[in-house]
């Protein structure tokens, strides 16, 4: 088991410059601005030289625009992290720092390994986990509960606004949170046909969620979610489909866990 980072550790850590990394597309990336900026100024003035007067008003402009851009990019781990908490894909690089370039998939993953090297795990960045795995990749139950429910649960953020009765607007500032207290056994299937055909539709996610979190230690205490008993159901739906074999009662339970298990009933 690894030893976990201190505080102090991981505050160094979130310190070091992006290009400390010796990362040759990565520096680039991060020093893009400081190097463009010159090199535009230049270029202005070299066309404004054959002007009759100097457009001071552009110039300054020019001047600030990549001196913004300079100070948007993120130079330290920490800062990239604060950019991209979830996500550090090529696909999810949106924001634009300066010329809208990306990092590009290889120097990404080289970046990733090397911060696990220095023994950051999912918990101090959620974007080192897969991201179908995300759960799975971490440990701390109170990072997990403040995550989003869009990266938490796999799951159309605008569709289960109806399960979670809110508005669709609303919808991506729920975390896993908001989630775990609702109860699915009160969710009234006339009064709220839409909301439990919703549960009913999603019903092995939200098992596969429950035994995800219930093995990382979740509990009731945690959300009135954990009520929930789905594997009753599924237990006494494979009770009735072997009791048509020949088994003893210990086969028949034994046989009626792995169904459940491998959620051929649910």
């Amino acid at each position: 088991m690894k030893k976990q980072l201190s505080k102090r550790q991981i505050a160094k850590i979130m310190a070091l410059s992006l290009v400390s990394f010796s990362i040759r597309e990565l520096t680039f990336w991060t020093t893009r601005s400081e190097r463009k900026g010159p090199i535009a100024l230049r270029e202005f003035d070299k066309e404004q030289s054959k002007q009759a007067r100097v457009d001071q008003e552009a110039r300054n402009a020019l001047l600030l625009k990549y001196r913004l851009h300079a100070e948007m990019q993120p130079k330290t781990l920490g800062r990239l992290i604060a950019a991209y908490p979830y996500r550090l894909t090529n696909q999810h690089m949106t924001k634009d720092h300066g010329d809208g370039r990306k990092l590009g998939d290889k120097t990404i993953r080289e970046l990733k390994e090397k911060v696990r090297k220095l023994g950051l795990t999912p918990d101090h960045w959620v974007a080192l986990a897969q991201p179908s795995k995300i759960l799975e990749g971490m440990t701390n139950k109170q990072k997990m509960l403040e995550l989003p429910l869009h990266v938490a649960f796999r799951c159309n953020q605008y569709k289960i606004c109806t399960f979670l009765k809110c508005h669709q607007d609303e919808v991506a500032e729920k975390t896993l949170d908001d989630l775990l207290q609702i109860n699915p056994l009160e969710i009234d299937e006339h009064r709220e046909f839409f909301r439990h055909r919703y549960f009913r539709d999603h019903r092995t996610s939200f098992m596969a969620l429950k035994q995800l979190l219930v093995s990382k230690g979740f509990t009731v205490r945690d959300g009135k979610f954990f009520l929930w008993r789905p594997e009753m159901t599924a237990m006494k739906k494979a009770q009735e489909l072997l009791m048509g074999y020949t088994l003893t009662r210990t086969e028949r339970a034994r046989f009626a866990e792995i169904i459940v298990a491998r959620r051929w009933v649910t």
